[in-house]
Formats: C-alpha cells, sequence, structure tokens
C-alpha cells in the first residue's frame, strides 16, 4: 500500500493515496461476514471513503472488526465521512470495533474575527474555504432545519482554547443569527458579517486580537451511533469529527464497553493541499448515552474540543398528557412518546411518576397493556403539548425538540404498586421506566477538557465516577432536566471520587434539588477542584 503522509504537530495527516479496499468492498466485506457468521475482519491500514453514506454494522452477533494502529497506538485505517455519513453499529451483540479512526470533511465555519460591534452583537470575520462556510443561500448546514441553534465561539489564538465566561458553570451559548457576505479576501477566504444573539462583549469580555472563531450547527449524523447494541467493546477508536455528536449510545441493553477512546481534533488536509489547524473535534456532545437498560464502561479516554456538553449520561422522561382511572389501583394514562421508545414498552414494565416541575416522587406501576392512542381528543392535544406546557399554569422550560409534534401519544393500562394515585395527574406527572433507566455506568482513568458547554452530565443510577481529570468546561451536573426531558429523578448509589476539577466554573458540582427530596444516596469524596 501506498502512503503518503506529512507531519503536523504530533499527528500524521494521510494523504487519499491508500490501494487495496475501498469503502463500497469494506461495506460488502462486513455485510458477508455478519451473514456468515465470521468470527472476525482484518481491516488493513489506508482511508476509506464512505462520503455522506454510512458505514452499517447491523445484525452482528460475537464480530471483531479490527483496523491498524502505528507504534503509538494511533489507528491508520481511518473512515472518511461527509455531513450525512456515519458510522452506524445497529441491533448487534458482542462486537467489537478495534483501531478504527473517524474523521469528516468540513463541518463547521472556521475563521479569524477581523473586527467587533461597538454593540457586541455583529463581527465580521473571515473564513476559509477549506472547511465551510457561514453562507446561508447555498451551504445546507446553515439553512433550515439546522439554522436554529448554530453556536458561536470564540478562540484564544495564542494556546487555542475557547474563550469562556470565566466561573460560570455552564455552556457558552451565543448564537450566530445572521450571516452576510462581504466579498472575497483572498483566494481562498471569504469575509462575512455575523451578528449574534447577545453582546459578547459584556457576556465575554474584550476578544484578544487575531481571535478564532468556529460557527457550528448542529445535525445531520453522529459520527459513531450504536443502536440497540448490547454487551459490545469499542476499543482505541478515534473521532476527529462530525456534524453533531461523536458517540451516541442508546435504546437497547446496553452494558457496552468504550476503552481509549480519543475524541480529540486534528489538522485537516483539504483537496487543494492547504492544511487547516481544525479547532473542534465535533460540533455537539462528545459522548451521549441514553436509554439503554444498562449505562456504558468508559474507561481511560479522553474527550475534547466538542461543540457542547463533553458527555452525558441520561434516560428519558416523558409526559403523561392525561389520567382516568378505571379501578381501585388502576390507571389508563395516555403519554407523549417524546424519546421514540413506547413501542419497546412491555406487559410487566415498570415504572415511575414524578411531578413536572419538582420532580418529586408521587407513584411507582406496572404495565398490564400498552398500545397507539387513537383518541381524537388526545391526538389534538398532541399538537399543542409545547406550548400549553410552557404558560401557566405549568409554567415548564422545554427545549423545543423535545416536543415535536411529530411524536405519537400512546395509552396504557397500569397497576399501581405504590406511592398515591390521586398524585398522578394529566399536563403534571412525568413517567420514567425501569427499562431505559440506563443504570451503572462507569467512568475510570479519563480525561475530558475543553467543551463549550458542561463537562459531565450525571443522570443516571448507580454510577461510578473515578480517578478521572476534568478541565475547561461548564461543571458537573448531577440530576435530571426538565428542559430537555432527560434523567431519572429517583436516582440514587451515585460514587464520585478522587477526580480532579480544574477551571469549570463555580460550582464546579451541581445537583438538582430532587435529589434531596427523593433521599437519592450520593457520594461526593476526595475530588480535588481547582479554579
Amino acid at each position: 500500500m501506498a502512503v503518503l503522509s506529512m507531519v503536523i504537530g504530533v499527528f500524521a495527516i494521510i494523504l487519499p493515496v491508500a490501494r487495496g479496499m475501498n469503502a463500497v468492498e469494506l461495506q460488502q466485506a462486513t455485510d458477508a461476514a455478519i451473514a456468515s457468521g465470521q468470527p472476525a475482519l482484518d481491516v488493513p491500514a489506508g482511508s476509506y471513503f464512505f462520503n455522506n453514506t454510512n458505514f452499517l454494522i447491523a445484525g452482528a452477533h460475537n464480530l471483531v472488526i479490527q483496523g491498524q494502529a502505528d507504534s503509538n497506538g494511533i489507528p491508520t485505517t481511518t473512515l472518511w465521512f461527509a455531513l450525512g455519513g456515519d458510522v452506524s453499529v445497529l441491533n448487534s451483540h458482542s462486537v467489537t470495533l478495534r483501531n478504527i479512526a473517524i474523521d469528516f470533511n468540513g463541518t463547521y465555519a472556521q475563521g479569524t474575527v477581523l473586527k467587533m460591534a461597538d454593540d457586541g452583537l455583529s463581527f465580521t470575520a473571515t473564513f476559509g474555504t477549506e472547511l465551510l462556510l457561514p453562507d446561508t443561500t447555498s451551504v445546507p448546514f446553515f439553512q433550515p432545519p439546522f439554522n436554529v441553534s448554530i453556536k458561536v465561539c470564540f478562540w484564544h489564538p495564542n494556546n487555542r482554547t475557547m474563550v469562556r465566561n470565566d466561573g460560570f458553570a455552564g455552556a457558552i451559548n451565543v448564537f450566530m443569527t445572521s450571516s452576510t457576505s462581504m466579498g472575497p479576501m483572498s483566494p481562498d477566504s471569504v469575509i462575512f458579517k455575523i451578528t449574534v444573539s447577545r453582546n459578547v462583549t459584556d457576556y465575554l469580555g474584550p476578544l484578544p486580537s487575531g481571535a478564532f472563531v468556529t460557527l457550528m450547527p448542529r445535525g445531520y449524523e453522529h459520527s459513531l451511533l450504536v443502536y440497540n447494541t448490547s454487551d459490545s467493546l469499542f476499543d482505541n477508536v478515534h473521532v476527529y469529527g462530525g456534524g453533531s455528536m461523536g458517540v451516541v449510545d442508546s435504546g437497547g441493553e446496553g452494558n457496552n464497553r468504550y476503552h481509549g477512546l480519543n475524541m480529540t481534533r486534528r489538522p485537516f488536509m483539504a483537496s487543494t493541499g492547504v492544511v487547516v489547524d481544525r479547532l473542534l473535534s465535533v460540533n455537539a456532545d462528545g459522548f451521549h448515552s441514553t436509554s439503554n437498560t444498562l449505562g456504558p464502561i468508559i474507561t481511560n479516554s479522553v474527550l475534547s474540543w466538542t461543540g457542547d456538553d463533553l458527555m452525558n449520561i441520561c434516560s428519558a422522561m416523558m409526559i403523561v398528557m392525561d389520567a382516568w382511572q378505571p379501578a381501585a389501583n388502576k390507571l389508563r394514562v395516555a403519554v407523549f412518546d417524546n424519546a421514540h421508545y413506547l413501542s419497546k414498552i412491555q406487559s410487566g414494565d415498570r415504572h415511575s411518576f414524578y411531578h413536572l416541575n419538582t420532580e418529586a416522587y408521587q407513584a411507582t406501576a406496572v404495565v398490564d397493556s400498552i398500545a397507539l392512542s387513537t383518541n381524537s381528543t388526545i391526538l389534538s392535544q398532541a399538537t399543542s403539548l409545547f406550548r400549553v406546557l410552557s404558560n401557566p399554569p405549568y409554567n415548564a422550560h422545554f427545549e423545543r425538540p423535545v416536543l415535536a409534534s411529530g411524536n405519537r401519544p400512546y395509552e396504557l393500562e397500569i397497576t399501581l404498586t405504590g406511592g398515591s394515585q390521586a398524585a398522578i395527574a394529566g399536563y403534571w406527572s412525568l413517567i420514567h421506566f425501569d427499562r431505559f433507566k440506563n443504570v451503572g455506568a462507569t467512568v475510570q482513568n479519563s480525561h475530558l477538557h475543553d467543551g463549550y458547554a458542561r463537562i459531565f452530565l450525571v443522570k443516571g443510577s448507580n454510577s461510578t465516577i473515578t480517578n478521572n481529570v476534568f478541565e475547561r468546561a461548564g461543571g458537573v451536573h448531577m440530576g435530571p432536566e426538565q428542559s430537555w426531558l432527560e434523567g431519572d429523578p429517583g436516582m440514587t448509589n451515585i460514587v464520585f471520587a478522587d477526580n480532579v476539577l480544574r477551571a469549570c466554573g463555580e460550582p464546579a458540582i451541581q445537583q438538582q434539588p430532587c435529589l434531596a427530596a427523593n433521599h437519592a444516596n450520593v457520594s461526593i469524596v476526595n475530588n480535588t477542584v481547582i479554579p
């Protein structure tokens, strides 16, 4: 195999001249291995260009897919994607993916600030053509539906770290509201005027001279999707790019292991031969695990330079739209399927109810039966759920995407096993299913640093977070969040010990009030917090 490379810093950029198996042949070999029950598939070093298609590992059992690595352990088997492509591991069990790098062509805009307006609400910057341009007239990623949450991040030019509001334990959250091309500055750069959602100067302070800027839309596919997959190992997988989240682990039995996961930025060589020193790894969360039965196990890993939270281990809460009492200890409840998981619920599944706003415990029950609702009143109410709950008397604070009107309500017949039946009420209750609790997550001996939002969101029971280093992001959050309908209000048995937190805001560790109200057992010991 002929490989040309040029070294920039500590990374080698592999030029697209590898010979041998291509992306189509790799997919065919993978499909054949799964169909035949082959135990292992060895993937040669080189670059595999999937563009905007998926590398799909579906219905695999007891299969090892192994790429190659150099003497430093850096994978030399690289899967390349454009927006719309990803690695998808679906409906699988006991799969190993080892020594694989995942990278993307341009997924965001990157440039240098020329001038900030006096009012702090707009700036001009020059953007290189090697990545995306923030051109709302020609670049789909800056058009609906992706343009509703284009995040803006400024960077120190001397050390290439994010400009943050010091001491704030949350997301930076400056959003682009418009962009206007001001014409070319050079053959490979264009000047744009960018308007933003808040006064940057008041919020972040005066920008350093020569500050860099990135504009990150969020959407398309995640870099690595692990869905309805269990007892699998992702060993020495490196993620260097992505238009949404880096790793999403969701919707199955879980208990997946991630060892030596390395999510970071590296230089990118454009087709013109120009090398771009990229600032971001992925545009949104680094690692997002939701609604498995068992949570992930993450060891000896690095997550960094993400466009949102670095890590979120959570589960889904759902809205009770109505409740009827056909008999003592029996209820019929209409539930809005905001997480698209109710089709997996079965008779006998346990669940609990919590108050919409306080998330205080109300009752527990088991499912007798479940079906899609055909009630015309319930179906009509589902279309206005966001508006109704966002106003008095409910005054809930949801992010709009969690209550998309295309989601369907279900009706469940249930038997109460504890708590107060009278407390359960339409619009005032949340429901959380044991099947999707994502319990038992472990994060050990890992380094999470430099995220746009929070460092770590802990939202499930029996979680163990020990011997990690957390740096330069918005702190650790423990407990459910109404705004995203994420987490288990009844979570307990949390161990957070022997970690170092540096420049993670104040307070560096936050707990939701419902944890105390619901008598959660949370142990936070022997951690070192450095401002």
